[in-house]
């Protein structure tokens, strides 16, 4: 149930299902619970902290991405805690903290460079210009934006070259 749910995080996130989004997880984490799946549990724990944040129940997200966090460092998931990073840097811009958004998102690069995932550093490089941008930092955040865009050109994965486009115009 919990990969179900994880392979439907992107179609709901992309046309705004939020309310579905976290029911699918809701779902997810029962399974993951009654079952003693601890990877099942972080990733649904992951998916409800970003549901939430998108439904702007940043306390409840938050909790989550914790929940997420611990797990993901319990089974040694370099690349699910970037995730969780990522997350947590997204809930904080929307609560317009955007210096704590630049450290997750800087922490969430750094994981992602140890564990050599080239499309997590991708999308790592174009959140933390991103945030650069948002924070007056303009020419930071074009080197950022572009260091994620010669990635995502050099791997051919057009879904996170887009929004990497969208933050440098």
């Amino acid at each position: 149930i919990w990969q179900l749910a994880w392979a439907l995080e992107t179609f709901f996130y992309r046309r705004g299902h939020w309310h579905d989004w976290a029911a699918t997880q809701r779902a997810a984490l029962a399974a993951a619970l009654r079952t003693g799946d601890l990877v099942g549990q972080a990733h649904a724990y992951r998916g409800s902290g970003a549901a939430c944040t998108e439904l702007r129940a940043y306390q409840e997200g938050r909790a989550y991405a914790t929940l997420a966090m611990e797990l993901y460092q319990r089974v040694g998931d370099r690349v699910g805690q970037a995730r969780v990073l990522i997350d947590i840097a997204a809930s904080a811009e929307k609560q317009g903290h955007l210096q704590e958004a630049l450290c997750r998102g800087e922490q969430a690069m750094e994981l992602f460079r140890a564990e050599n995932h080239r499309l997590g550093l991708a999308f790592a490089f174009n959140h933390v210009g991103w945030f650069h941008a948002r924070l007056g930092n303009h020419e930071q955040a074009v080197n950022y934006c572009e260091r994620g865009l010669n990635l995502d050109q050099e791997m051919g994965d057009r879904h996170t070259e887009a929004p990497t486009w969208d933050s440098l115009a």
